[in-house]
């Protein structure tokens, strides 16, 4: 099993502006899962940090539209 990679300071700060955010807004906590950083709303998982990249929990046309942008 290879370990998750460890992201560089300008995703760290991009994923902070972005936590900072959520937890005004949605009442978000910061927690871990898997090991990597995540943003939780009501226990549940929102998104999270994964190396440089950002990984998001999306269903229904959010989800669609997501899955149409390139890159994911």
């Amino acid at each position: 099993m290879e370990p998750i990679p460890k992201p560089e300071k300008a995703a760290i700060a991009i994923y902070e502006n972005l936590a900072d955010y959520h937890e005004e807004k949605l009442g978000a906590e910061r927690s871990k899962m898997f090991g990597m950083q995540c943003l939780r709303v009501r226990k549940k998982a929102l998104c999270g940090l994964f190396g440089n990249d950002m990984v998001f929990k999306l269903t229904g046309d959010e989800h669609k539209q997501a899955l149409a942008l390139s890159g994911t």
